[in-house]
């Protein structure tokens, strides 16, 4: 986010993002749906002066050209009219500001795992909003509001989360992607996954996926503000 000051992030979750950001001396505000995941962000860093607010991606509480730029990362999935989610960000950053966007969901095992889960949790779908699948949908709408994209080279990282842990995590619902299902039918699926996973690979402190990649794509904003943004 070179040139940036004060940046937006859509759907902070816990912080994941805005924590590293906001120690390098960013000026970071973002908002989220659910409470409760703004609350654990707060316990985490009680003193990172993000500015925080519980809110709708497709009405944000925030003036016109208030940010020099916006990000987000895994939420389009979760907002049916993630168009309207896309104008706001547009609306909120000022003309020539820039918005990264990661949509891409899991590959390998953790997609074989998630698409299980899904299937016995009662055949729940993956997305309400933008397929995690669909990059192409991403960049039609961005073009559409005056946009700019293009792909950024992927990211590569490493993680040591293990089977048991991701089974943990989805029967407590720690995954958006988790919250359609009751807890009765979190708990019965990972019971299931949990008996096909050892019948696989018998040791599940095995991690995961070890190495995987991050998809970002780069919008530049067009230098004059649009008149739906005014």
């Amino acid at each position: 986010m070179r040139g940036c000051h004060r940046v937006l992030e859509v759907g902070v979750g816990t912080g994941l993002l805005a924590l590293p950001l906001a120690e390098r001396g960013f000026r970071v505000d973002a908002f989220d749906l659910s409470e409760p995941m703004l609350h654990r962000l707060r316990e985490k860093s009680p003193a990172s002066g993000i500015g925080l607010v519980v809110s709708d991606a497709t009405r944000l509480p925030f003036r016109s050209v208030s940010f020099d730029g916006a990000y987000l990362r895994h939420v389009l999935h979760l907002v049916p009219d993630w168009h309207a989610a896309l104008a706001e960000v547009v609306r909120v950053v000022r003309p020539g500001g820039r918005f990264l966007a990661s949509i891409t969901d899991y590959s390998g095992l953790y997609e074989e795992v998630q698409q299980r889960f899904l299937r016995e949790a009662g055949d729940l779908p993956l997305a309400v909003g933008l397929s995690p699948n669909d990059p192409g949908s991403l960049s039609t709408a961005m073009t559409a509001l005056g946009a700019r994209g293009r792909q950024l080279p992927p990211i590569r990282g490493r993680r040591s989360l293990t089977l048991n842990r991701f089974l943990h995590h989805i029967e407590r619902g720690h995954y958006t992607w988790t919250w359609p299902a009751s807890e009765r039918d979190r708990v019965h699926a990972v019971h299931r996954l949990r008996t096909w996973l050892h019948q696989r690979f018998g040791d599940l402190d095995r991690p995961v996926e070890p190495e995987y990649l991050v998809e970002w794509w780069a919008f530049d904003l067009p230098r004059e503000v649009l008149a739906s943004a005014r």
